[in-house]
């Protein structure tokens, strides 16, 4: 019917004008920040300075299983005196993140535990890491904001039911490298395919239609890393890494 062509055009305007409002904000993110100019580099004095910068462990862990419920209420109510033993450490899919200069970090909901990893371990530019999140739990949208500041940009999608005000997202995302959009994306590929497009353009100086015409010499410095609960996600990213040619591995 006409009014079923006119809801479909009126829905394609919305995504075209989300997708413009998001190639806005990726351009500013970068021009932004000072130091982006020096993104595609990898420094070998700076891999030095991080091997010996980190003297602390944090472990994020959400009670939603009888095990992880069980230490949350021990922890909490600081009974258990007994020591902790570590085994490992063991080799994450995340360590390949410095074979490449250029990174994104996918996750959805608790996986952006590692991406808070290679955000805090590569400082400044030393890579150039942008943030693909996806959470419905407005508590953890909030905690882990701030720690996002050191991302060239960060993209996160809120799914959650109780919504937030137009305070609280200005509040999130005043340093400008934050986009939040309070609904699911239309495609999870799409939004790293324009991030890669659009950053590609903005540095190279030339115009990207789409990711095809970027060269695969340029996509090779490219790698996806993904964590997450979402096998559907995880082969979605199999897929448009093989289809695409941009590296990809998940935990």
């Amino acid at each position: 019917t006409f009014q079923d062509t006119a809801d479909d055009d009126e829905e394609s305007d919305l995504m075209s004008l989300v997708h413009t409002d998001l190639n806005h904000f990726i351009v500013n993110a970068f021009e932004s920040d000072k130091g982006a100019e020096e993104a595609s580099l990898i420094m070998g004095e700076a891999r030095e300075q991080i091997r010996s910068q980190h003297n602390t462990t944090q472990i994020f862990i959400v009670p939603t299983g009888d095990w992880t419920k069980q230490v949350y209420n021990e922890c909490s109510s600081r009974t258990q005196l007994r020591s902790c033993w570590v085994r490992g450490p063991y080799v994450s899919p995340y360590a390949v993140a410095s074979d490449f200069s250029h990174l994104v970090l996918l996750a959805t909901g608790i996986g952006i535990t590692p991406a808070l990893g290679v955000i805090g371990q590569y400082k400044g530019s030393s890579r150039m890491k942008t943030l693909v999140w996806s959470t419905r739990c407005p508590r953890m949208l909030k905690f882990f904001a701030p720690l996002l500041s050191d991302c060239h940009v960060s993209i996160v999608y809120y799914t959650g039911k109780e919504r937030l005000s137009n305070a609280e997202v200005r509040r999130l995302t005043s340093n400008g490298k934050l986009f939040i959009q309070q609904s699911r994306p239309e495609s999870l590929t799409g939004t790293v395919s324009n991030l890669i497009t659009t950053t590609e353009s903005l540095f190279s100086g030339k115009y990207f239609s789409s990711i095809d015409r970027i060269p695969l010499k340029s996509r090779k410095h490219w790698c996806m890393l993904y964590c997450g609960g979402s096998k559907r996600i995880r082969d979605q990213f199999q897929d448009f890494s093989s289809e695409k040619h941009v590296n990809f591995e998940y935990e």
